[in-house]
């Protein structure tokens, strides 16, 4: 199935919304919401919409080859949901509400067996959560998602061991990505606001990019994950939709990582590719991408470590220049070609 176009469209920015000034938290130009928005306004929780998004995302995985179709687990067409999900134990274990149950019931995920050891990746440093994984050491954190904000709880053999607490997001509140290791990237929506909440790593208070009439919702618990900001929902996938599209975001090895081209010299030579030989994205040579992928990645990984021995140590001034000199950008498999020593 191919992407409907309106996935690809621009987001759009609501009128007189304050826009978030950076890239960090993804992504620039994301709308803040700060409340509930009325039942028929724009701004509004749609689950088809968000189902709709998020599916649109597996859609560029399976199209680039960086999931397969086999390791991918779709709702059942004629139900349109997970069914086999244990909703009773989201509800009483997980204190997750039905409007959150009925959401993850209908969203893609990783085969069994298709994820790495580390899981999924979906963003960079952020892995996909696996609600139809029941195995205790994937589904026990779903409701504290960063081990950085584990709160202590009471534990089997050690009471002061800590641990994920099942109750710390509020009900209407899921996480959809979970940290690739403690400093990794955490998506948290909330259903009510139609929001998601972005962050890295512990939620460093005085390092929040908000409005300066920006109210904590908790005060008193400066750390907590909702005195985070949050930004519109389908903004934020539609960007990073855009984003994947356009290759400023590069799927890597197939499910393990996805890598920023604008600031990693191997997926900025892997984009290249993509496009120059492989006609990504409207005339892409699936097949032979398919075939010959893994070599060409290999190759971008020796091309990034040549240039951190001639001192490219981040690669961000090469990157520039070869926006500026796409012709000088060097064939794969090469570490001279095309590259000027004195850049």
């Amino acid at each position: 199935m191919e992407l409907i176009n309106v996935a690809l469209e621009s987001p759009q920015v609501p009128t007189g919304a304050w826009l978030c000034p950076e890239d960090d938290p993804y992504p620039k130009g994301a709308p803040l919401i700060t409340s509930v928005p009325d039942d028929d306004s724009p701004l509004a929780y749609n689950e088809d919409e968000m189902v709709f998004l998020w599916t649109q995302i597996y859609r560029i995985f399976l199209k680039i080859g960086y999931l397969r179709d086999e390791g991918v687990v779709f709702p059942p067409e004629d139900t349109g949901r997970h069914t086999a999900m244990d909703r009773a134990r989201f509800q009483t274990e997980f204190n997750m509400s039905d409007r959150v149950i009925s959401l993850i019931e209908r969203l893609p995920y990783p085969a069994e067996g298709a994820e790495g050891m580390d899981g999924t990746a979906f963003f960079p440093e952020g892995m996909i959560l696996n609600y139809l994984n029941q195995d205790e050491n994937v589904i026990d954190a779903c409701r504290d998602p960063h081990p950085m904000f584990w709160y202590q709880r009471p534990t089997e053999g050690d009471p002061a061991e800590q641990g994920p607490a099942r109750d710390y997001l509020l009900p209407d509140d899921v996480a959809l990505l979970s940290p690739y290791e403690s400093d990794g990237m955490t998506w948290i929506l909330d259903t009510k606001t139609n929001a998601i909440r972005t962050f890295w790593g512990v939620v460093d208070y005085t390092s929040r990019t908000i409005p300066d009439d920006f109210e904590d919702e908790r005060p008193d618990d400066e750390d907590h994950y909702r005195n985070w900001p949050a930004y519109h929902a389908p903004f934020i996938l539609k960007q990073y939709i855009r984003d994947l599209w356009n290759l400023k975001y590069v799927p890597e090895r197939p499910g393990e990582s996805i890598l920023d081209s604008e600031t990693t010299v191997r997926a900025a030579l892997i984009a290249h590719v993509l496009r120059k030989d492989y006609g990504w994205p409207d005339a892409f040579r699936a097949e032979a991408w398919k075939e010959d992928s893994r070599k060409i990645m290999d190759a971008a990984f020796e091309m990034e470590e040549a240039l951190v021995q001639r001192g490219y140590y981040h690669g961000l001034e090469i990157i520039k220049h070869w926006k500026k000199n796409p012709d000088q950008i060097p064939d794969i498999g090469t570490v001279t070609t095309g590259f000027n020593a004195e850049l």
